[in-house]
């Protein structure tokens, strides 16, 4: 919405203020703060800079004179938050480019001697926690660092900034991962702090970012051991030792890459050849899992000296010939890139791909501006949130995240609903936006090939992506069906095999045929209305409507006969042989599932008139 110019909204805000400052108790607080969020959703977020509500409250939670002021402003604070910026506001998210900068003041409260101010503070911090989404962690990791670097700080805050690092990493684990390069230095300072309360939470940080952000299964049991070279300088030949011993299958990644790269090369400075030679044996393995190249080359040329030195001035030749093996390896994982890249800084390609997408949002949103505010390139305000967004358009588009839905509702729109005269003009603006990605997607990594060689009409061929809230579950997803195929949903737990099932069922996946050319079985014989969702399938393929359940006999033994009977074949379902139920009998009878039953001509021993398998 526009802005209300003029004194009388000036003094609406200052009011609402001051009564919010002069608020005699906690209730009368909150109800003062509600009434300042309703002023600023019907006049605009822009009131925050214009009103100079922000700076007012800022200027509240410093006053150390005044313990009710500093409540005062962390609650107005959170009430920002959640019912300005929050999911359930009138116009939801987008506008924490305009309220990041409010945590380090915050923070500084976790300090406070007053206990009403502290969870005052932690409320409102728990409340702007929530509205970055996953894309955003580098920034909300600036205004962390800022503050977990800062002399000044308190112990009190610190501790706080990195018990929000461990809850980041719960909440978005594979983009603190791509942070991990940054964020180690960070963490392993900390572990060094004088401070035992700073000392021991980095510590347990660093296992909890650790556990989150490294899925290579041959490094997890050793994820103790890393972090303890972080706080202890001392301890890594014991951990190289340790990885010496171990065969590694799985891939290395850049998360495994950030953690380990750093600990090699400290290990390659040690003077004992026993570790250099469990050194390079080390990196010999560790990068012949490395399968992109980019990554390669971004970690493993800081490990190339290292080896060449120890190539070049270890005493015994074993040695020698191990770290001429490493060194080939390490070239052969960065030719890739070497021979058609050119190397450049990452911070200053990302921050020229940057420029690039806010001259396309300025392009885009410049016919849907307010009168008042034409002229964003001029318009600080506004600047500081396409710059934000302009930051997010260039994560989203390495990582070919150009769906409608992503930009809809968690990433574009929700900012651009901020600047622009209206929401539907915020929508097409958003539109016209995507549409220039999505042909720069195409041009940039090609449409998928078609695979003719495929028997059978195609009855589905879509490209798509799944998420779940903020979570994107699965990005630029090929997805092709053939008549006479058989297909099956492989994948781990919790990685979204539900999620797509349901979707596919509730037509939420674009371009997915309609349910009228799909039928449900019942898988295992469970009804339709079941908690598990049921499985697809097309009837043009001419699979029966229910598939059969597969059962196991638990009895593969030699077959066994009865003296003087000859067996007869039953032609009936297989059971399963079990111990008779008749009290001092040990004969076997048949009950429950098995192979192919065979029955005797005359009764048990024990008298009960039941078959006896014999297993074939």
């Amino acid at each position: 919405m526009a802005h209300v110019n003029g004194t009388a909204g000036k003094q609406s805000a200052n009011q609402l203020l001051t009564a919010l400052y002069k608020a005699p108790s906690a209730e009368e607080c909150n109800s003062a703060a509600e009434e300042l969020t309703n002023y600023i959703n019907a006049v605009g977020l822009r009131s925050l800079q214009n009103d100079g509500i922000i700076d007012s409250l800022l200027k509240a939670t410093r006053n150390k004179k005044s313990g009710f002021e500093r409540e005062a402003g962390a609650l107005g604070l959170g009430a920002i938050f959640t019912k300005v910026g929050g999911k359930n506001a009138p116009s939801p998210l987008g506008a924490e480019p305009w309220l990041l900068s409010t945590l380090p003041a915050l923070l500084d409260l976790h300090a406070d001697k007053g206990d009403v101010v502290k969870e005052a503070a932690q409320a409102a911090v728990t409340a702007l926690f929530a509205l970055p989404p996953p894309e955003a962690v580098p920034e909300f990791l600036n205004e962390l660092y800022g503050v977990l670097e800062s002399s000044a700080s308190k112990w009190q805050s610190k501790v706080a900034v990195l018990k929000l690092i461990s809850r980041l990493a719960d909440r978005a684990s594979e983009q603190v991962g791509e942070q991990l390069v940054e964020l180690i230095p960070h963490l392993t300072n900390a572990m060094h702090d004088t401070k035992g309360e700073i000392s021991k939470q980095a510590i347990k940080t660093a296992t909890k970012v650790c556990d989150r952000t490294l899925e290579n299964n041959d490094l997890r049991p050793f994820i103790p051991d890393l972090v303890g070279c972080m706080a202890r300088p001392d301890s890594v030949p014991v951990c190289i030792k340790k990885l010496s011993g171990t065969t590694f299958v799985a891939d290395v990644t850049g998360p495994a890459l950030a953690v380990m790269v750093p600990l090699l090369a400290r290990a390659l400075n040690e003077r004992s050849q026993t570790v250099q030679r469990q050194t390079v044996i080390v990196i010999d393995n560790l990068c012949k899992l490395v399968r992109d190249p980019h990554q390669a080359a971004e970690f493993l040329p800081v490990l190339t000296p290292g080896v060449e030195r120890v190539e070049a001035s270890a005493s015994f030749p074993e040695v020698r010939e191990l770290a001429l093996a490493a060194l080939t390896t390490l070239r052969e994982a960065t030719k890739a890139v070497d021979a058609t890249a050119e190397k450049k800084d990452p911070a200053t390609v990302f921050e020229q791909a940057k420029n690039a997408a806010l001259d396309a949002v300025l392009s885009a949103i410049q016919p849907h501006l307010p009168s008042e505010h034409e002229n964003a390139k001029s318009d600080t305000w506004a600047l500081t949130g396409l710059d934000y967004l302009a930051k997010l358009i260039v994560r989203l588009a390495d990582k070919r995240i150009v769906h409608a839905d992503a930009w809809n509702d968690v990433y574009v729109l929700p900012y651009l609903r901020r600047v622009c005269a209206s929401p539907a003009a915020a929508a097409e603006a958003t539109d016209a936006l995507r549409t220039m990605y999505v042909e720069l997607d195409a041009a940039r990594f090609g449409a998928p090939p078609d695979d003719d060689d495929i028997e059978g009409e195609c009855l589905c061929n879509i490209n798509f992506s799944l998420a779940y809230g903020g979570l994107l579950l699965l990005n630029h997803t090929q997805l092709r069906l053939h008549r006479g195929h058989r297909y099956g949903i492989v994948a781990k737990n919790g990685s979204g095999k539900s999620t797509l099932l349901k979707a596919m069922r509730d037509g939420k996946v674009e371009g997915f045929p309609t349910a009228s050319l799909f039928r449900s079985p019942r898988p295992h014989a469970r009804p339709v209305q079941a908690a598990v969702p049921p499985a697809w399938y097309a009837p043009h393929l001419d699979l029966p409507p229910t598939l059969p359940r597969r059962r196991h006999c638990r009895h593969q033994g030699q077959r066994r006969r009865a003296e003087g009977h000859a067996p007869q074949v039953l032609p009936r379902p297989h059971r399963c042989r079990l111990q008779c139920r008749t009290p001092g009998c040990r004969c076997d009878c048949v009950q429950g599932c098995g192979q192919p039953v065979y029955r005797e001509a005359g009764e048990h021993p024990c008298g009960a008139r039941q078959a006896l398998q014999v297993p074939g």
